[in-house]
């Protein structure tokens, strides 16, 4: 109460808890740690199969061998370009990802498994014409962006400055999910659509929606970690592995090596 060092973002904070004519309740300061790159956007729900408010969740990864302050850091949800000069929502003081670990904030309906709630959190878009998700580091700084939807009328940029191409437009329950987790060269191909969202795992188990996927039982097999609904290359259902007893010989097959005996003797 009353501390002024004419550093206004110092100095306030947002505060859930109004207190007229009261003390203000006490917060830890928010330790400034700027982005050295390896956290990303890698998993977000926009588009819940219900209502949106309070039910979107979008998840973050730490790709280092280290824990990631996000004290400060925010998200913004871009409708249009001008969306983008504001940050929506911003982590309060000790606010951590952890090395090699996902970080989910979501609104507080979300049934996922959730590391901080947002509270009267904004709508992001669905696509409609363009929409953007942008992370931000604690300096304002621009440190992973994703634009979904059919196109980019509003011709926004990714966190380099380019106009983004669209990943595509996510159905109502549809997650917009990295191939790899990390992984990113923003490219619209970093990303897919899918029915299977996976907050706060890896999106290895989120097949791409309706594509053929090669699980990892090899040979050409449907992997048993495959869901039970994602078609499989083979045509087996998922969870059967590849067989490696020989096949059936007929009697024409054996013709040669019986011919060869008979002339041995």
């Amino acid at each position: 109460d009353g501390l002024d060092t004419n550093l206004c973002g110092d100095d306030f904070v947002l505060e859930e808890n109004p207190s007229p004519g009261e003390p203000n309740p006490v917060r830890e300061p928010v330790v400034c740690v700027p982005s050295v790159g390896g956290v990303v956007l890698n998993e977000v729900l926009p588009n819940p199969a219900s209502s949106d408010d309070g039910l979107e969740w979008f998840e973050l990864f730490n790709s280092t061998d280290t824990a990631v302050s996000l004290d400060g850091w925010g998200l913004t949800f871009a409708l249009q370009v001008d969306d983008l000069e504001a940050v929506d929502v911003i982590f309060p003081a000790n606010t951590t990802i952890p090395a090699g670990g996902f970080f989910v904030v979501g609104g507080e309906l979300t049934e996922a498994p959730i590391d901080w709630v947002m509270v009267d959190m904004p709508t992001a878009g669905n696509g409609s014409g363009g929409d953007g998700i942008r992370l931000v580091d604690c300096e304002g700084w621009p440190v992973d962006t994703v634009v979904y939807g059919t196109d980019n009328e509003d011709f926004i940029p990714d966190d380099t400055g380019s106009i983004a191409e669209p990943v595509g437009s996510p159905g109502d329950g549809q997650s917009i999910a990295r191939d790899v987790d990390g992984v990113d060269t923003d490219q619209a191909l970093d990303w897919r659509l899918t029915g299977v969202p996976t907050p706060g795992a890896t999106n290895a188990i989120a097949p791409s929606s309706g594509s053929s996927v090669e699980g990892p039982g090899g040979c050409g097999c449907g992997g048993s970690d495959l869901p039970s609904d994602e078609p499989t290359l083979s045509g087996r259902e998922p969870g059967e592995g590849c067989s490696s007893v020989p096949g059936r010989f007929t009697l024409w097959a054996w013709l040669p090596l019986l011919v060869w005996v008979r002339r041995k003797r």
